[in-house]
C-alpha cells in the first residue's frame, strides 16, 4: 500500500507541477509523505492533535490527495471537531478519492459517523447505506448504523442491524450497543446479558460496567448497581457521568453525605451540568441544608439554558 501510494503522489504531484524537476520532485514527495506517515504514527498512538498538525503540513504542500483529508477528517472525528471532520470529507469527496471499495466504504462510514454526532441521523443512515454497498462484510458499518437507528427510535431496524453486525464479528461494542437497546425499551434481563457479554470479552470496556449498573438500578438491586459502578469509575476516573450515577443509588439508599460528594465530583468534571447542580441541591435538602440546596438550585437555573447534557455522548461509543 505504501510503494502504491507513493506512486499515486508521485503521479499526481508531477502533474501538478510538471515544470519540477526529477529530483526535486522525488524530494517533495520524501518530504510530504514524511508528514503523512508522523501523522499516521500519531493517529495510531491516539495523539490526534498530533496527528492533525502533521496532515495540515502534508496537505499544505499538496493540496490535492483526498487521503490527507480523510487522515484528518478522521483524526477531527476522534476529538470530537465534527464540523471540520465534515468539511475534510466533503474536501476528500469532491477531490474523487481514489480508493478501493471498501477503504471507500470507510470513508462513508467515518462521514455517517460526524452526521451522526452533529445530529442528523438520517444524513448519517445515508452514507451507512453507501458503505454497506459498498462493502456488506464490515461489521462495523452494521453497528454505527444501528446506533442512528436507535437514536431515530426505529428500535426494529436497530436491532436488525446489531444482529448482522454481530454474525460478522462478535465485537463487545456490539453487544454493549445492543444492551443499551434492550434496556431503552426495557427489556432488561436481556440487557444484562449483552453487557456482561461485552464485559467477558473486554473488561476494561467501563462504558458496559456502568450500563449494567443502570439496569440493575431499574431493577432496585442496588448492591449489584454499586459494585458495577464502582468498576466504571475505576476503569475510568474522570468521566464524571459515572459519579453522577453512583451518587444517585446513594441518594435512593438514603446516603446523602456520600450522594453529595459524587455529585461534587461530577460537577468538578463538568461544572456546567444543571442536573447535576439540582440534583446535589435535592441531597442537601435531604440532609437539611437548605441554604446550600437554595444555592444549588439557583445555580441550575443560572445555567440550565446551557442545555448542556454529557450523559448521551459518554453512551455512545464510537468504533
Amino acid at each position: 500500500m505504501k510503494k502504491l501510494f507513493i506512486v499515486i503522489i508521485f503521479v499526481l504531484f508531477t502533474s501538478f507541477f510538471p515544470f519540477e524537476a526529477s529530483a526535486q520532485t522525488q524530494e517533495d514527495i520524501k518530504i510530504i509523505l514524511k508528514f503523512f506517515d508522523e501523522g499516521n504514527t500519531a493517529f495510531e498512538r491516539k495523539e490526534f492533535q498530533s496527528a492533525i498538525e502533521n496532515y495540515t503540513k502534508a496537505i499544505k504542500l499538496f493540496p490535492i490527495a483526498p487521503e490527507f483529508y480523510i487522515n484528518r477528517g478522521n483524526a477531527y472525528k476522534n476529538i470530537g471537531e465534527y464540523e471540520l471532520a465534515g468539511k475534510d470529507f466533503d474536501k476528500a469527496l469532491k477531490l474523487g478519492p481514489k480508493l478501493t471499495d471498501k477503504e471507500l466504504a470507510e470513508f462513508y462510514r467515518s462521514r455517517g459517523i460526524v452526521f451522526h454526532f452533529k445530529g442528523d441521523y438520517s444524513k448519517a443512515i445515508e452514507n451507512y447505506n453507501k458503505a454497506v454497498s459498498l462493502n456488506s462484510e464490515d461489521a462495523k458499518i452494521y453497528n454505527s448504523r444501528g446506533n442512528s437507528y436507535t437514536s431515530l427510535k426505529q428500535y426494529d431496524l436497530a436491532l436488525a442491524d446489531y444482529e448482522k453486525s454481530l454474525q460478522l464479528m462478535p465485537d463487545p461494542v456490539t453487544f454493549y450497543n445492543r444492551a443499551r437497546l434492550y434496556d431503552k425499551q426495557k427489556i432488561f434481563e436481556q440487557a444484562i446479558k449483552d453487557y456482561t457479554k461485552a464485559i467477558e470479552l473486554n473488561p476494561q470496556l467501563a462504558q458496559a460496567f456502568n450500563g449494567r449498573s443502570l439496569v440493575y438500578q431499574s431493577k432496585s438491586n442496588f448492591e449489584l448497581a454499586i459494585q458495577d459502578i464502582n468498576t466504571a469509575i475505576l476503569l475510568t476516573p474522570k468521566e464524571g457521568v459515572y459519579y453522577f450515577n453512583r451518587a444517585f443509588i446513594y441518594y435512593q439508599k438514603g446516603n446523602f453525605d456520600l450522594a453529595v460528594a459524587d455529585y461534587t465530583k461530577a460537577l468538578e468534571i463538568y461544572p456546567l451540568w444543571a442536573q447535576a447542580f439540582r440534583y446535589r441541591a435535592n441531597s442537601h435538602q435531604k440532609r437539611g441544608q437548605t441554604k446550600l440546596a437554595d444555592v444549588d438550585y439557583q445555580k441550575a437555573k443560572e445555567i440550565e439554558k446551557e442545555n448542556f447534557d454529557p450523559v448521551v455522548k459518554s453512551e455512545l461509543i464510537i468504533q
